[in-house]
This record gives structure tokens, C-alpha cells and sequence, in this order.
């Protein structure tokens, strides 16, 4: 009877042995090639808007766990499965409150973790935890016990839940450390100018998302009455507000990442240098504005400032800004976008009422009643600081999450206007 071989020299193990090593170096290296190619960003982008344009969230954040598995396993720089990780924490947000249906998916984990194990066994590093492990170790106890007390069991066992105290907590965690430790390692790229591109992926990966929420929008109702609800609405303003600034970044190599029709400088900072260039800084940080007239070009800047400002601001500019494109066409709707701007470059629809003059404690105001304190809920917080005279934007009538806003429990600080915060300051005095 025949038997296989078990001489390790010459048989059947040391062929199957040479086999598996040829398949594993052939993915590799085509991990590698893939990761370090032009297609690589392209690629993950059009595998991310054709399953959000397709209403299968569910299935492109499989799609996507497969390729980082796939890099996971097979390149030996950690940074490649990063870009197709994060898209797929963007692609749930499509389902925002219901990330039950991404249950299916949980498949995808124990091959993950086998991925993750074996990189570090194949390609093993000196764990480094850093100097800034100690804070982030806090911050994550801080979110695993914040709910304390505040919540239920049962509430802080929802997936919703979950998704936030262990993504923010164990999740921030870990990934520092690991990040930490494998980026020490020599690379043959710009680490920073690569860290800048996968920002920028995920800021068109968002960008993509919100517009194929207001295509379908449009496409089911026949046009866009106003500003439309999205649930998730905070987190894309996040991820849209840290992307922001990389192009700019990407532009001291090449200006053509600036080429564009108009540019949205969201935020207070980005807008006119906020806080980065308030008295004292040396940093020299500019507005966007002025940084590109200082460079000599001249693409329209359309301002969002707050700090932060308020995600209805910049979808709803956004909004605006499609439809006129869409009536208009490119150049005459920019055009007429631009006429909408108020003197500092804000849109007026958001930005063209004062604070002060819309209040709802203006009649106190008119009739002499100031709070000296806080505590004091029925007078004009004039005379605690408040900022609302000089001010303009909406936030008296829009609200945070449509609840609450500044002037409610504290005062405004003027936070949108250009000469924030030196102009604005002492805060808590007038």
C-alpha cells in the first residue's frame, strides 16, 4: 500500500512546504504591488461607491474586509489594510442605528484576527507603547466607564453602544500601540505625505456617501426641498473636517490636488486661522483664503465656520451648491453660490441673521434684566460675556441635534466671526 513520504528533505511535506511558500510570495508580492500602485485609492473608492450607490452597505463592508485580509496577511507594512478598514467603518454608517444588520459580517472576524496574528508572526516588530499610550489608556477606561450609572445593561449591550465604548476604547487602544510600534520601521515612501492620502480617501469616501444620500433623495421625491436629514450627520462632518486640510497639504508637491471649482474651508480654523493663529502662536497659521491668495491662486473660497460648526451648515452648502450646479450649470451656479456669500465668504442662508437680534432672551435684554450667574435662566446673558451683538449664524433657531444651544446654558462666544478669538476675548466678560 502506498504511504506519502515523510522525509522533510524530499517529501511530500517539503513539496507542499515549497508549494504554500510560492503561493504566499506570489500574494504577497501582489499585495505589496497593489498597495504601493496608482490603482490602489481608485480601486477602494469604486469598490465603496458602487455598493452605497447599490443600497448593499452590508456587502461592501465584506467586500472590503476580504481585502484587508487580504493585506493583513500578505504585506508586510501594516498601513495597507488602514484606507479599506476605515471604509468600512464609513460604509456602516449607511445603517446608522440599525448596525444589526451588519451581524452577517461577524464571519469576517475570526479570519481577521488569524491575519493579524499571523502579520506579526511572519513580520514580528518591538511593541513600543509611546508617550502618549498612558493618556490614551485613560481616555479609553474613561469611555468604558462613562456610562456608569447613565445607561442600562441592556442599553450598553446594544450594538450601537458597543460600537462606540469598544472602537473608542480597547479599539483606540490597540491600534496605537500597534501603529506605534510598526511605523518606527524604515519605509521606502513619504510616511506623511501617505498618511495624507489615505485622510483624503476617506474624506471622498464620505463626500461620496452624503451625495448619494441626497441623489436618492432627489431621485425619490424629484427635487430638495432643504437641508436633508442624515443620521449620521456628526460623524461625517468629523470625517469631512479631518480630511480637510490634506490636500492643502498634498498641494506643496503638487498643485493638482488644488484643482478645483471652489474650495470649503470648514470650520473657524480653516476659515480665517482661528484658534492656531490667535496672539501668541508660532505657528503662522493662516485662513485658507489668505493662504491661497499668499500662493496666487484664485479659486473661490466658500467659509463654514463655528467651532466647530454645525453639520447642517456644511451639508447644506453643499446642497445648495449642487443644486444651482444642477440648474445652472458649473460656472453660472458657482457664480450665483458666490453671490450668496456675505462679506467674510459665509453663506447667507446660514449666516445672515445676528445672534443677538434673533435671542430668545432679547426681551430681557430691551427691558434691563441681566444675569449676574449662570444659574439665573430668565435674563439677558449680556453682561456674563456674551458675544451674540457681533455674531451671525442660525444656531438660536437650528440647535445642536435640534435641542440645545449655546446661549441655552451658557453664552456665545462669537466663535464664526473672523476675528475669533482674539476679538472675542475675555470670553466671559464685556
Amino acid at each position: 500500500m502506498w504511504m506519502p513520504s515523510l522525509d522533510l528533505a524530499t517529501g511530500l511535506w517539503a513539496r507542499m512546504r515549497r508549494t504554500l511558500y510560492t503561493l504566499f510570495s506570489r500574494l504577497s508580492r501582489a499585495a505589496q504591488r497593489f498597495w504601493m500602485s496608482r490603482a490602489y485609492f481608485p480601486v477602494l473608492l469604486t469598490v465603496s461607491a458602487a455598493f452605497m450607490a447599490a443600497g448593499e452597505p452590508v456587502y461592501g463592508v465584506a467586500a472590503l474586509g476580504c481585502i484587508v485580509i487580504w493585506l493583513l496577511a500578505a504585506c508586510p507594512d501594516l498601513l495597507a489594510p488602514v484606507c479599506p478598514f476605515f471604509m468600512a467603518f464609513l460604509m456602516s454608517s449607511q445603517c446608522y442605528g440599525q448596525l444589526t444588520d451588519f451581524l452577517p459580517c461577524a464571519a469576517l472576524v475570526p479570519p481577521l484576527l488569524v491575519a493579524l496574528l499571523w502579520h506579526f508572526a511572519v513580520w514580528p516588530v518591538t511593541l513600543r507603547i509611546g508617550r502618549s499610550g498612558l493618556g490614551l489608556a485613560l481616555v479609553s477606561i474613561a469611555t468604558l466607564l462613562g456610562g456608569c450609572d447613565v445607561i442600562s445593561r441592556k442599553q450598553a449591550m446594544e450594538p450601537l453602544s458597543l460600537y462606540y465604548t469598544l472602537g473608542l476604547g480597547v479599539g483606540m487602544l490597540v491600534l496605537y500601540v500597534l501603529f506605534r510600534s510598526h511605523l518606527t520601521e524604515k519605509r521606502s515612501y513619504d510616511l506623511h505625505r501617505r498618511f495624507a492620502e489615505i485622510f483624503c480617501a476617506l474624506g471622498l469616501c464620505m463626500a461620496l456617501a452624503v451625495l448619494l444620500a441626497y441623489g436618492k433623495a432627489w431621485l425619490a421625491e424629484g427635487h430638495i426641498g432643504g437641508v436633508l436629514y442624515l443620521s449620521y450627520r456628526n460623524f461625517a462632518t468629523s470625517v469631512l473636517l479631518t480630511a480637510l486640510p490634506m490636500p492643502f497639504y498634498l498641494s506643496l508637491r503638487h498643485r493638482g490636488h488644488l484643482a478645483t471649482a471652489a474650495v470649503l474651508a470648514l470650520g473657524t480654523c480653516a476659515a480665517y486661522g482661528g484658534i492656531p493663529a490667535a496672539k501668541g502662536s508660532v505657528t503662522e497659521a493662516m485662513g485658507t483664503g489668505a493662504m491661497l491668495k499668499q500662493a496666487g491662486i484664485k479659486t473661490p473660497v466658500v467659509n463654514i465656520p463655528g467651532c466647530p460648526p454645525q453639520p447642517d451648515w456644511i451639508v447644506g452648502t453643499i446642497a445648495l451648491a449642487l443644486q444651482k450646479i444642477k440648474e445652472k450649470g458649473l460656472e453660472a451656479g458657482l457664480a450665483e453660490v458666490v453671490s450668496l456669500l456675505d462679506s467674510e465668504g459665509r453663506p447667507l442662508p446660514f449666516y445672515g441673521r445676528n445672534v443677538h437680534e434673533n435671542c430668545p432672551y432679547l426681551g430681557k435684554y430691551d427691558e434691563g434684566k441681566f444675569s449676574a450667574t449662570f444659574t439665573e435662566k430668565d435674563g439677558c446673558r449680556y453682561d456674563l460675556g456674551c458675544k451674540g451683538p457681533g455674531a451671525y449664524c442660525d444656531s438660536f433657531e437650528r440647535k445642536w441635534n435640534g435641542v440645545n444651544w449655546c446661549v441655552a446654558n451658557a453664552i456665545c462666544i462669537g466663535c464664526t466671526e473672523p476675528s475669533f478669538p482674539d476679538g472675542q476675548s475675555p470670553f466671559y466678560s464685556n
